[in-house]
């Protein structure tokens, strides 16, 4: 399955944020995918960057990544329930640590749930929990 991964910074796109926010509608870390949206717009400001997995232009799946000085800590990853079970995670998350380690060689990843941990320890075995 051919998915793009592409890092966002903000949401001023009012189609891209009507996706995440029905994409966090199927999430059980947040009370609505509304909330979500809002949470989201606020960390955009500070250190934190949206990588947004699509296929055919439609948003499958989304991670946070926020950055803290040579760390970043991948959380809120939600995966469209039509393409569970595809490795759509699996992928988003290996492209979210290619990016970022271009940027930063030596940076290291935290994870911000079970499921990232899985992930990550599959392709950086030395991970932070």
């Amino acid at each position: 399955m051919p998915i793009t991964v592409h890092a966002c910074t903000s949401l001023e796109n009012q189609d891209l944020a009507r996706q995440i926010e029905q994409l966090y509608q199927t999430s059980h870390e947040f009370c609505s995918g509304e909330h979500a949206l809002k949470q989201l717009k606020d960390a955009l400001l500070l250190t934190t960057t949206l990588y947004i997995a699509k296929f055919n232009d439609q948003v499958v799946a989304v991670i946070w990544c926020t950055r803290h000085s040579r760390s970043f800590k991948l959380h809120y990853v939600v995966v469209d329930p039509l393409y569970r079970g595809r490795g759509v995670a699996d992928r988003l998350v290996s492209e979210v640590c290619r990016f970022e380690s271009l940027a930063v060689p030596s940076a290291e990843f935290i994870t911000g749930c079970p499921v990232i941990q899985r992930i990550l320890t599959k392709i950086k075995p030395n991970v932070n929990i």
